[in-house]
């Protein structure tokens, strides 16, 4: 038979391992709800971007041009070395966003990136742009659509998001 004081210490052996356990779990939650939190801003910030992109179209009945070359003709919010920031500035020399969007975590990983095509490119008839989301941090079921006879913009970005619009 156990004494009265060995059950005591055995109890709150007890309560403290069940603590820690919830604690750890509420850890990896919050981890994880942070990183939705960060995929839908993506997402809202994308959803800017094409409303800006259309307002500028509205007003020079064309897409801006890519304006940056240190990702193969990608602008993108995340620069490699010590390149200066550059994404989609005619959006922000028109005054249509006053600062454009950048990535929450925005590294190597995670950022955004544009270009603008001219025709002909990839087997499309018309100029067209693609916007990116490079990476989402948790599982997506969209996304999103672009796609030329000769390439496939989303396959490109698995685990991304996708829009291409044709001027």
């Amino acid at each position: 038979m156990l004494r009265p004081r060995n059950t005591s210490k055995l109890r709150r052996s007890f309560i403290l391992v069940i603590v820690g356990c919830l604690l750890i779990i509420f850890f990896v939650s919050f981890e994880d709800i942070r990183a939705k939190i960060r995929d839908e801003k993506r997402k809202a910030d994308i959803k800017q971007v094409v409303k800006a992109l259309e307002i500028y179209y509205g007003k020079f009945n064309l897409y801006p041009d890519s304006q940056d070359n240190d990702w193969n003709g990608w602008d993108a919010t995340f620069e490699p070395g010590s390149h200066p920031y550059r994404f989609i500035t005619p959006l922000e020399e028109e005054r249509i966003l006053l600062r454009g969007p950048v990535d929450p975590i925005n590294n190597s990983i995670y950022f955004y990136r544009y270009r603008k095509f001219p025709a002909g490119s990839f087997g499309c008839e018309r100029p067209f742009y693609v916007l990116q989301i490079v990476n989402f941090e948790t599982a997506q079921d969209d996304h999103g659509w672009g796609r030329c006879p000769q390439r496939d913009f989303v396959k490109e970005l698995p685990n991304g998001f996708t829009v291409m619009k044709f001027d």
